[in-house]
């Protein structure tokens, strides 16, 4: 009992000194905060380097600060960089000629996938099987030369396109002969051929001649006559001589060449004969100074032919300096030497003398 009435009073006693402390504690700030402050009112500069406190993914904003010296922070988002996919695809399903493939190409940062379709490549059908001429009803078959995949398509014949007839053999007054004609649509080898009857005894009669081909003075004419059974007689006409016109100057004489005249056929303008002209000579004009000579420099003349422009050169010599007077520029004395110079007075000319 007294044991336990000890332990009571331990128990007041901290009580009572607790309160009391609190009691002191906050009178001390109450009358710490009813005095003046002599602190400074504090802006914060958060100018210190970004710190990244959660870095972006491929879709999720990261997180960083600016930091103030006094120990505040500005928070700020970092946008999300965003997938960088790669610039190689995988292809997951090949494409068929009518149905579309798959490709598959991957994140570089993540384990995201983007997939791509393929486009079909579409038949490629050749014909494999025509069974008859273009010229008749006939059926053409097509097939796919990478699936293997075939259809036919039935097209109505055009009709033969018949060439005139041709005589293979004549016929005499013995045999008979024979004609053909051929089909002239492209692919088609169809031909008819016919008898032609043996002919009666007959004695050509010829009409008058018709010129085929008039003759010139380079070449030979052709004339002929026919008979009504159609047999031909050709005769050779002679070429005539050239007709030479007058003479033609082609290239006129010059200083330093010759020139060329012709005579030529006035029928076909085939050359004849040929002359040289003789050459004309050089018409050369006056001298002219194309540089004048100076006191540092040679000068140039020329002359030229006033027919062909040839140019003829001579050097001008120079000519000599025309001092001036001297000129002191430096005073002697009795301890040092004094110095003159003088120039040359021809316009352009720097030379000088000291």
């Amino acid at each position: 009992m007294i044991k336990g009435f000890k332990i009571f009073l331990i128990m007041l006693s901290v009580l009572i000194i607790l309160t009391v402390g609190s009691i002191l504690l906050i009178q001390h700030y109450n009358r710490v905060s009813a005095e003046p402050s002599d602190k400074v009112e504090h802006t914060c500069e958060f100018n210190s380097e970004l710190t990244i406190e959660k870095e972006p993914t491929c879709i999720e904003d990261g997180l960083g600060y600016y930091s103030c010296e006094c120990g505040e922070k500005q928070y700020l988002n970092i946008a999300a960089i965003g997938h960088l996919m790669s610039d190689e695809s995988q292809v997951v399903i090949p494409p068929l000629c009518d149905v579309d493939g798959e490709s598959v190409r991957q994140c570089l940062n993540c384990d995201y996938v983007e997939i791509g379709i393929i486009p079909a490549k579409g038949h490629d059908y050749k014909v494999v099987s025509e069974t008859q001429l273009p010229c008749e009803d006939h059926v053409i078959v097509y097939e796919c030369s990478v699936c293997g995949e075939s259809y036919e398509t039935f097209h109505v014949g055009i009709g033969h396109l018949m060439s005139d007839w041709l005589i293979q053999t004549e016929p005499t007054t013995e045999t008979e002969g024979l004609k053909v004609r051929s089909c002239q649509n492209e692919g088609c080898d169809y031909t008819e051929s016919e008898i032609i009857p043996v002919l009666e005894q007959h004695v050509h009669s010829y009409s008058e001649w018709t010129i085929e081909k008039a003759p010139t003075c380079i070449e030979e004419g052709l004339k002929y006559q026919l008979c009504e059974c159609g047999e031909r007689q050709e005769e050779i006409i002679p070429m005539f001589d050239h007709v030479i016109g007058d003479w033609e100057i082609i290239m006129e004489p010059a200083c330093c060449a010759e020139g060329l005249r012709v005579r030529s056929c006035e029928v076909c303008g085939e050359i004849e004969e040929e002359e040289s002209i003789p050459m004309i000579g050089h018409v050369i004009g006056d001298w002219e100074i194309i540089v004048e000579p100076t006191c540092f420099a040679e000068g140039l003349i020329v002359r030229s032919c006033e027919v062909c422009g040839e140019r003829e050169e001579e050097i001008i010599p120079m000519f000599d300096h025309v001092m001036g007077d001297w000129l002191i520029q430096t005073e002697p004395t009795t301890e040092t030497e004094g110095l003159k110079v003088r120039s040359c007075q021809n316009e352009g000319c720097d030379y000088t003398e000291s």
